[in-house]
């Protein structure tokens, strides 16, 4: 995200902070809501595969847009504070605007937390290089063998960094408005709760088709209604 020469000059370190600020919630939340739908524990894992499966195409492009949005915004978040004329929303730029302010116990952490994860950052930038903000076109061509010239980028890459990154804007945050923000995120509608429905319709399903089967062996109509909250089916 770039800015504007005319308007980079009124943006003071608590405009920036405020801005990557809700950039990093967005990412938090969409690291939460992968983790939910497709890295839950394993006594969780068998009956979550098979309520996913009923909408299993749309499912599978969140499964790849998620990770790809998340790579973007750990990349941007670490990008330069400017390129070329324009001024980015990064990180680097927040310290700079630190700097700038007589805050320099708030910039060097943000810098030394982007040093500490200097080789998960490097995987993915380089993601975002070869594959999402451009497509490297030696890599289309040769096709499966170019696989991996990228090392994967793992779910751990990520949260590690936005972990790190989190707790120096806490900092941030604690000197700038006197405040902290918890690292977990609470969607409305979440990722649990388009779990808790396919659950329920499927159950619907089931019941459903049972009472059809019982009253169809015995020849006569039945007028069915479903309760949403105990997913039972209920016949006269």
């Amino acid at each position: 995200m770039t800015h504007q020469n005319d308007s980079v000059g009124t943006a003071t370190a608590k405009h920036i902070f405020r801005a990557i600020r809700k950039d990093t919630i967005l990412l938090r939340a969409l690291l939460a809501e992968y983790e939910t739908l497709f890295l839950p524990n394993d006594g969780k894992r068998h009956d979550q595969e098979r309520l996913l499966r009923h909408a299993s195409g749309f499912i599978s492009i969140l499964g790849q847009v998620i990770p790809d949005y998340l790579i973007l915004g750990v990349s941007r978040l670490v990008d330069p504070p400017r390129t070329g004329k324009h001024e980015n929303l990064s990180l680097h730029r927040l310290a700079d605007a630190l700097n700038a302010e007589g805050h320099s116990g708030l910039a060097k952490p943000i810098r030394e937390a982007i040093a500490s994860r200097r080789k998960e950052i490097e995987v993915i930038r380089l993601h975002r290089m070869k594959r999402l903000a451009h497509l490297d076109l030696r890599r289309i061509l040769k096709g499966g063998e170019a696989a991996d010239e990228l090392d994967a980028v793992t779910f751990n890459h990520i949260r590690s960094c936005l972990e790190d990154f989190h707790k120096v804007l806490n900092g941030c945050e604690a000197v700038l408005e006197n405040a902290t923000t918890s690292f977990n995120v609470a969607v409305r509608g979440s990722a649990n709760s388009l779990l808790s429905r396919l659950r329920k319709a499927e159950r619907y399903d089931q019941l459903r088709k049972k009472c059809q089967n019982m009253h169809s062996q015995e020849g006569r109509g039945v007028e069915v209604r479903f309760d949403m909250e105990t997913a039972e089916l209920i016949w006269d």
